[in-house]
């Protein structure tokens, strides 16, 4: 069995150097403080200090062997999605991160796989990059924020997205990006609260919104273990029988469809892990580490097999689910 992280992030040096040339006045910088490495953004805003493995390939496997992880399915982090920009600022934004991603992942084709960001919100140029980047052989789907640009994920704009990913079968990574805003700037709430409650609202608007009723064969896939949804169902689906709006484009309870999903592992914690796995099933968990920011699992592998699971729960989390989901994409992509 491979073991499959499908949460692991990549800041390619390569690509923050070109968006350097290419857009000088939205590109990140590297800044090496003594406490590391960090990446500042034109906003002020900085990441880091960022582990070596960010950008040495060799430590990234050697800790991906440490782990027990087979293979990674790459994707950028969130301030690299790009959204803020205009729209050939954005095209270009996408296309160098994706291209990088891509050479990354082709360097070691059997450990890494590669998630695509899109140029959103304009959908024809997102629709021209998946275009452009599906057919390249890591490629097995995107990473798409739980907002974009501040707009919920069931924005009618957003259908002939949904519809051209669900085509192609290829997975969809949902990954927080909350606002900067002054309630979220202090105790570290942008990441500790803003993080789950984007995803909770996302996975509300897809239900709620229409989304996965319309799309039943789209491959929606959750980090940080779904943020609170999982553990408030319960009154989506009390509002859902109280309340007639509710109903309009969804009609199924939420609880229905939040099996549907599929939701990454890393929720930090044992007793809230075998909650998620109780609530959607443990056919719908798949192993998520953050690789390789503070926020992630140390040992990804170790917190699923400290739950004692039977074999075959435990095989479906630590990779033969999204074994079965990149099959799925890589199949679709032969099939044209």
């Amino acid at each position: 069995m491979r073991v499959i992280d499908a949460h692991a992030h990549l800041i390619s040096t390569d690509a923050v150097e070109t968006l350097r040339e290419e857009l000088p006045d939205h590109a990140p910088a590297f800044e090496d403080c003594p406490g590391g490495r960090y990446l500042v953004y034109p906003n002020g805003r900085a990441s880091g200090p960022l582990p070596q493995g960010m950008f040495d390939l060799d430590v990234r496997l050697d800790d991906m062997d440490r782990t027990g992880v087979s293979v990674q399915v790459l994707s950028p982090n969130p301030p690299q999605f790009g959204y803020a920009l205009d729209a050939d600022a954005s095209a270009v934004h996408s296309a160098v991160v994706n291209d990088a991603t891509i050479a990354t992942a082709e360097k070691a084709p059997d450990r890494l796989l590669a998630l695509l960001t899109l140029p959103l919100p304009n959908v024809d140029a997102a629709l021209n990059e998946l275009a452009r980047c599906a057919g390249r052989a890591p490629v097995r789907g995107v990473e798409i924020g739980a907002n974009i640009a501040g707009e919920n994920l069931d924005a009618p704009e957003l259908e002939p997205l949904w519809a051209e990913l669900e085509r192609r079968r290829m997975f969809v990574l949902v990954h927080s990006a909350p606002a900067d805003t002054p309630q979220y700037r202090r105790h570290f709430t942008r990441n500790l609260v803003g993080n789950p409650a984007d995803s909770t609202l996302a996975i509300a608007s897809l239900i709620f919104g229409g989304v996965v009723e319309r799309h039943p064969d789209l491959v929606f896939c959750f980090v940080h273990g779904g943020g609170f949804a999982p553990y408030q169902i319960g009154r989506w689906d009390r509002g859902w029988r109280s309340r007639e709006e509710l109903r309009a484009a969804a009609p199924r309870p939420p609880s229905e469809y939040l099996r549907r999903f599929y939701f990454d592992s890393l929720t930090h914690d044992s007793a809230s892990l075998a909650f998620l796995g109780a609530r959607v099933g443990w056919d719908r968990v798949v192993l998520g580490s953050d690789y390789c920011f503070d926020m992630a699992s140390d040992d990804p592998v170790a917190d699923i097999r400290l739950l004692h699971l039977d074999s075959a729960d435990e095989c479906a989390v630590l990779g033969n689910t999204m074994a079965s989901i990149l099959d799925r994409a890589e199949t679709a992509r032969g099939e044209g």
